[in-house]
């Protein structure tokens, strides 16, 4: 069945959003077709108009003073409370215009494109989505790069992004490994945010390795990257009410 509205015609959230962005190219044709959003005109302090889209990538202006950064796996940084409520809000925002109002998750009769996984799917540039999409990413990389120097490498700015809308919280994400085409071949980060319902983020080296299990909860961020960056990974435990 299609689903069900508009964002602008509901107080509904996703159960669970999840945002990865990386520094590939894109591979998808929605890509190139979709039309660039612009950030508001925002009058700076002389007067003069600027774009908020252009501003400052700075962890301390775009992320919550309440998050806490810790290094489950070399190469992993957590960063938990990364976004606040309001922050949260402003990123369902643009992710929902996307991915419903753009259709970018839907099929061509209005059901979810990714139906065998409950999911919706797209995979696009940045400036197809929101451009605040990239300075948000590229905040996220600045903060676990102050909370932990050796995170390698960090520093490229992020062109693209995939976005998962889990539609049934029966189904987390299974074990599998950022290696795709469209993954990027290097190894700088992926970066994660969530939104919605909580879920334990599952990482091992190989099949037979020991597993790392993180808490995910709404506002958090995960990057992972330079000797984390194939790191198998899944979610799992996704919790209803959170």
């Amino acid at each position: 069945s299609s689903y069900p509205c508009s964002h602008k015609s509901t107080n509904r959230a996703p159960l669970r959003l999840q945002i990865d962005t990386n520094m590939t190219t894109a591979n998808s044709s929605s890509a190139a077709d979709a039309t660039p959003q612009h950030g508001t005109l925002k009058d700076d302090a002389d007067g003069t108009q600027k774009d908020d889209a252009d501003e400052t990538c700075d962890p301390d202006a775009l992320l919550s003073p309440d998050r806490v950064a810790s290094s489950p796996l070399p190469g992993v940084v957590l960063l938990k409370n990364a976004l606040d409520d309001a922050g949260q809000r402003e990123v369902l925002e643009w992710a929902l215009r996307h991915g419903i109002d753009r259709r970018a998750w839907l099929d061509e009769e209005g059901a979810l494109n990714a139906p065998r996984q409950f999911r919706g799917r797209c995979y696009d540039a940045v400036e197809a989505v929101d451009r605040r999409a990239g300075a948000l990413s590229d905040a996220l990389q600045k903060a676990a790069k102050q909370a932990y120097g050796e995170v390698d490498p960090v520093g490229a700015s992020t062109t693209h992004l995939l976005m998962l809308f889990y539609a049934n919280l029966e189904r987390g994400l299974g074990w599998h490994r950022d290696n795709g085409r469209s993954d990027g071949r290097d190894l700088t980060p992926v970066v994660s945010l969530s939104l919605g319902a909580a879920c334990s983020f599952r990482m091992k080296h190989g099949p037979n390795d020991p597993e790392t299990v993180v808490q995910l909860e709404s506002g958090d961020a995960i990057l992972f990257g330079g000797p984390a960056r194939h790191v198998m990974h899944a979610v799992t435990d996704l919790r209803k009410g959170t």
